[in-house]
């Protein structure tokens, strides 16, 4: 877990609220709630005069796409606290495949606009960690769904057998 840590250290500034007014008048505020091994998570919002308006967000990893998504998780807290209807969550997850032993720039685009630019160093022991942990959830994300099949075709099988006896 310091490995982790040390990560979001370094990318502590990232972790606080920011708003960026540009010359159209639009408004964007966001904010990145985490920052770990599986994902990237956070809130972002574009306001133009009192109304919120539906964006993507582009994540650029050294200069290519790893992931285009819109901005629509629903989050209560944003709605509560008066973003319009809080549909302005997201959700990255992270491959860690792609990125390098060293220097990794990594650039949020919303529309198509760079937002933030973070250069992240990554050393050889957290990529190593970070590809075990990743390659370790997806064998219990498989090992779970062969569980799920097997139970349910065993219970399949034990009805028909409990069927077949009671004839």
């Amino acid at each position: 877990m310091n490995i982790i840590k040390g990560i979001q250290r370094r990318l502590s500034p990232y972790f606080k609220k920011q708003a960026i007014s540009s010359k159209s008048s639009k408004c964007i505020q966001f904010h990145i709630d985490e920052f770990s091994l599986q994902r990237i998570a956070g809130w972002l919002c574009r306001q133009q005069g009192n109304e919120f308006i539906d964006c993507e967000i582009t994540v650029l990893l050294n200069g290519q796409v790893i992931q285009n998504t819109e901005i629509n998780i629903q989050r209560a807290d944003l709605k509560n606290a008066g973003f319009g209807n809080g549909r302005h969550g997201f959700n990255v997850a992270v491959n860690w495949q792609k990125f390098e032993v060293g220097k990794n720039i990594l650039e949020l685009k919303v529309d198509d606009t760079s937002k933030a630019v973070i250069e992240l160093v990554v050393t050889q022991k957290e990529m190593m960690v970070a590809m075990t942990q990743q390659i370790n959830t997806h064998i219990d994300t498989s090992f779970s769904r062969l569980r799920d099949q097997l139970t349910d075709e065993f219970a399949r099988n034990r009805t028909a057998a409990f069927n077949h006896l009671k004839r």
